[in-house]
């Protein structure tokens, strides 16, 4: 059973690291700025969905698999920098625009979804 102590240590550094903004809020203020609202709310959903995947993958055992069994690991590692890499060059790629992009479509916002579910293993 921890300490108090170190229980209070725990809740304080996870509380900082609560309210530091990190790569999803970046991810969803860009989303916002480029492509509209709609796409910046799809990509909240998409960070939520992601988080709660990974949350049952958890508690499912996937990380104690994932620690016991290198080579999946790696394998889920590669295949998050893989798509993370995929989506950066995607956006260096497009011609920078001045003017605000028209607000996506339907597929364009499912794809903004699948895209924040999928980023958020890059993480694992």
């Amino acid at each position: 059973m921890p300490t108090s102590e170190s229980l209070l240590l725990f809740l304080g550094a996870t509380l900082a690291l609560a309210l530091t903004p990190g790569p999803d809020l970046l991810y969803i203020a860009t989303r916002s700025a480029s492509e509209g609202r709609a796409a910046g709310v799809v990509s909240v959903l998409g960070v939520s969905l992601g988080l709660v995947v990974h949350t049952f993958a958890i508690a499912f055992g996937l990380s104690a698999f994932l620690a016991t069994v290198p080579i999946a690991y790696e394998v889920v590692r590669l295949v998050g920098t893989a798509d993370l890499a995929y989506l950066g060059l995607t956006f260096l790629r497009r011609p920078p625009h001045l003017v605000r992009q028209p607000a996506a479509s339907r597929s364009r916002l499912q794809s903004v979804l699948a895209q924040r579910v999928l980023t958020h293993f890059g993480r694992w």
